[in-house]
C-alpha cells in the first residue's frame, strides 16, 4: 500500500517539476540569469542572517560573560585583596604598642572592614541563585561575623553582642579566630572555584555556539553553492541546449541541407531564434522547390523555343524559295512587260502610221466609199485592240504591284527569321 502511494507521487512530484521547468524555461534570458542571481542572494542574505544572529548570540554571551563572570571575579578579587589589608591592618593593631600608630591602624582595620563588607555586598548582589553557591555565601556571612565579633570584643574591647558567648581562655580565642579565618578563606576558595567552573562552563557553552554557528553556516554555505551550481547549470542547460540545436540547423543550412529543424520549445529569446531559423529554412526551402520548377519549366520552354527556332528556319527556307521563285516570276514578268512595251510601241508607230494613212484616206475619201467604209471597221477593230491592249496593261500593272508586295512580304519574313533566313 505505502509502495504504490510513493509510485503514483512519484509521477505527479516529476510532473510538477517539469512544469516548473517548462515555465521557467518560457521566461526570458535576462530574466533566468536574474532570477538565479536573485535566489544566489537570497540565500547569501541567509546565510548571512544566519551568521549575524549566531554572531550576536556569541556577542551576548561574551558581555554575559563580563557583565556577570568578569565582575565577580572582579568583585571576589577586591573582597580577598581588602580581606588581606584588613588582616595587615589587624596585625598591626595588635602587635604595635605605640598608642597613636595603634589608632591609626585601627581606622585602617575599620576602612578595611567596611571595605571588605562593600566588596561582598557588590559580589552577592551578582551572585547566582545556585543552592551550592548560596551556602557558600552564608557559610562566609556567618564566618565573617563571629570574626569581626571576636575581634572588635577582644582587640578593641567592646561587649559582645546579645546571645554571644565570649570565650575566657585566650588560646580558645585565638583558636575560634582561626576558625573563623579558616572558614573565611575556605568559602572565598570555593567561590573562586565556582566562578572557574561557571566561566568554564560559558567558555565551553560559547565555544558550543561557535562550533555549532560555524557547522550552520557552512552547511548553509555547502547548501547554497550546491544550490547557485544547480542553478547555474539549470540556467545554462536551458540557454544552450536550445542554442545547440539552432547552431546544428544554421550548420546544416551552410552544408545545403534545409530539411533540419531546431526542435525548442521554449518561448525565451532563444525559441523565437529558433522559428525564425525554422521560418527561413522553411522559406529557402520553397524559393529553392520553385526555382527548380522555374527551371524545368525554363528547359521545356527552351526546348520548345529551339523546336520553333527550327519550324521558323525552315519557313525562313521556304520563304527563301518561294521568293526566288517570285523573282523569277516578276523577271519573267518584267520580260513580259518589255515585250509588251516594244509592241505598244509598235502598235503606237502603227497608229501613228495609221492615223497618217487616214488623214491620206481622208484626202482620198471621196474616192472610194468601199475603201473608206472597209477603212471605219478596220479603225474600229484597231480600238477594240487598243481597248485589249489597254486591258492587259492594267493587268501587267497589277501582277507588277503583287509581285513587288510577295517580294516585300518574302523580305519581312526574311528579317524576322533572322541570319538564317536571311541566308
Amino acid at each position: 500500500m505505502t509502495g504504490t502511494s510513493v509510485d503514483n507521487a512519484r509521477p505527479v512530484v516529476s510532473a510538477n517539476r517539469n512544469r516548473l521547468l517548462g515555465w521557467f524555461a518560457d521566461r526570458r534570458i535576462s530574466t533566468k540569469i536574474l532570477a538565479s542571481v536573485g535566489i544566489v542572494a537570497v540565500m547569501g542574505a541567509g546565510v548571512s542572517t544566519v551568521a549575524l544572529s549566531r554572531l550576536s548570540g556569541l556577542n551576548d554571551d561574551l558581555k554575559s560573560m563580563k557583565q556577570v563572570n568578569v565582575h565577580r571575579v572582579l568583585h571576589l578579587t577586591e573582597l580577598r585583596g581588602q580581606m588581606a589589608n584588613m588582616y595587615d591592618a589587624t596585625t598591626g593593631f595588635v602587635a604595635i604598642p605605640d598608642p597613636a600608630t595603634k589608632a591609626k591602624a585601627m581606622d585602617l582595620m575599620k576602612e578595611y572592614t567596611a571595605n571588605v563588607d562593600e566588596a561582598f555586598a557588590d559580589y552577592k548582589k551578582d551572585a547566582p541563585a545556585s543552592a551550592a553557591w548560596q551556602k557558600t555565601l552564608t557559610g562566609y556571612e556567618e564566618a565573617w561575623e563571629r570574626y569581626q565579633t571576636l575581634r572588635n570584643v577582644a582587640f578593641m574591647g567592646e561587649k559582645p553582642p546579645a546571645g554571644f558567648a565570649m570565650p575566657t581562655d585566650s588560646a580558645q580565642v585565638v583558636t575560634e579566630f582561626v576558625a573563623a579565618s579558616t572558614q573565611m578563606n575556605t568559602a572565598m576558595e570555593e567561590l573562586a572555584e565556582f566562578e572557574e567552573a561557571d566561566a568554564e562552563a560559558v567558555t565551553a557553552a560559547a565555544e558550543d555556539g561557535y562550533g555549532s554557528a560555524r557547522t550552520l553556516i557552512l552547511a548553509l554555505l555547502a547548501g547554497g553553492l550546491l544550490l547557485a551550481l544547480g542553478l547555474a547549470l539549470v540556467v545554462s542547460r536551458l540557454i544552450v541546449r536550445p542554442l545547440g540545436a539552432v547552431s546544428r540547423v544554421l550548420d546544416a543550412v551552410a552544408r545545403g541541407d534545409l530539411t533540419e529543424r531546431a526542435e525548442v520549445s521554449s518561448r525565451d529569446e532563444v525559441g523565437e531564434m529558433a522559428v525564425a531559423v525554422n521560418q527561413a529554412g522553411d522559406s529557402l526551402r520553397q524559393t529553392i522547390e520553385e526555382l527548380a520548377t522555374s527551371a524545368d519549366t525554363l528547359a521545356a520552354s527552351s526546348t520548345e523555343l529551339s523546336g520553333v527556332s527550327d519550324r521558323i528556319a525552315a519557313s525562313a527556307d521556304e520563304a527563301s524559295t518561294q521568293a526566288g521563285n517570285v523573282a523569277a516570276a516578276a523577271g519573267q514578268v518584267s520580260h513580259n512587260v518589255q515585250t509588251v512595251s516594244a509592241g505598244t510601241e509598235e502598235m503606237g508607230a502603227s497608229i501613228r502610221e495609221i492615223a497618217h494613212n487616214a488623214n491620206e484616206g481622208a484626202t482620198v475619201a471621196s474616192q472610194a466609199v468601199t475603201v473608206a467604209t472597209s477603212t471605219n471597221e478596220t479603225v474600229a477593230k484597231l480600238g477594240a485592240s487598243s481597248a485589249e491592249i489597254g486591258s492587259v496593261i492594267k493587268t501587267i500593272t497589277s501582277i507588277a504591284e503583287q509581285t513587288n508586295l510577295l517580294a516585300l512580304n518574302a523580305t519581312i519574313e526574311a528579317a524576322r527569321a533572322g541570319d538564317a533566313g536571311k541566308g
